[in-house]
């Protein structure tokens, strides 16, 4: 074929090519345009590496409910006593009468003073939790009595109804679930780490009497 032939063979073609690409790209993007209409794009979320996905609101509510209950059931046992150390009831049960005002050689207090200071301890922390207007014996001679006797018969008996009162006060403000037990006490002493749950712990080792054997 003569070379001028074939050039214009080519140029035939180049401008048929040319014509058909336009039409091509139109309908390339009418068909991307009905996709985008007809299909949306679904995102999904992924956690990031690490983290855990938080509880629906009912549950992680009843979970802290729960935790908050086990809380105060633990106070009370501990308050209760015999764990590592004796119970109240158990260290006085078997003290004969006679040896109540008696100091034990190498002691410095007799048992009736030491079940007067448990009684006075125990009584500041539990009023101090309750009343915004208690105020606290003066240290230490207010916590403790000078006489290692009774004063009286009736002295003893009374000295433990009041301790047993107190205790059962303390373990009633516990268990009572719309008290916070970690946030300040109401009282115009208070510290920002005065809690019912501190306290708690302050009036255990307070009134902890023997470590069981």
């Amino acid at each position: 074929m003569p070379k001028s032939s074939r050039s214009k063979t080519v140029s035939a073609r180049r401008r048929a090519i040319s014509r058909r690409k336009p039409a091509a790209q139109a309908r390339a993007s009418s068909r991307t345009r009905a996709k985008s209409r007809t299909a949306p794009t679904a995102t999904r979320t992924r956690p990031l590496a690490g983290t855990k996905r938080r509880a629906p609101a009912s549950r992680a509510s009843g979970r802290g409910a729960a935790i908050d209950r086990s809380l105060r059931a633990l106070l009370i046992r501990q308050l209760d006593g015999g764990h590592a150390y004796t119970t109240f009831a158990e260290a006085i049960r078997d003290l004969p009468a006679e040896l109540r005002g008696v100091r034990p050689d190498g002691a410095a207090h007799s048992p009736w003073q030491v079940l007067e200071h448990l009684r006075i301890s125990q009584w500041d922390i539990v009023d101090f939790s309750r009343n915004p207007d208690h105020r606290s014996p003066a240290w230490p001679a207010g916590y403790w009595p000078e006489s290692p006797e009774p004063p009286n018969a009736t002295a003893w008996d009374a000295s433990v109804q009041e301790f047993e009162r107190e205790l059962a006060a303390m373990k009633r403000m516990i268990a009572e679930s719309r008290r916070d037990l970690f946030a300040k006490i109401d009282h115009p002493e208070a510290k920002a780490h005065h809690t019912l749950a501190a306290r708690r712990w302050c009036y255990r080792s307070t009134t902890a009497i023997t470590p069981r054997s």
